[in-house]
């Protein structure tokens, strides 16, 4: 996995459990400092590691990480 990639990663993690559902491809890439386009390339290789999951057609807000149970406390 890149620096951006895990970057990305960290982000989606920390998002997403603070917040109980996944940020949108501009907010990643708000906070990582990249594009909407350059953030959805390096989505799909997370996806092919097995991180994360995304459908077929990416929309808003439906990245999915792979082992976490989100529950609200």
């Amino acid at each position: 996995m890149s620096e951006i990639q895990q970057r990305i990663y960290d982000f989606i993690v920390e998002y997403t459990t603070d917040n109980l559902y996944p940020p949108t491809l501009e907010e990643i890439g708000e906070a990582v400092g990249r594009t909407r386009w350059v953030v959805s390339g390096h989505l799909r290789k997370l996806d092919e590691l097995g991180l994360i999951e995304i459908p077929f057609r990416m929309t808003s807000r439906n990245i999915r990480l792979v082992g976490y149970k989100l529950v609200k406390e």
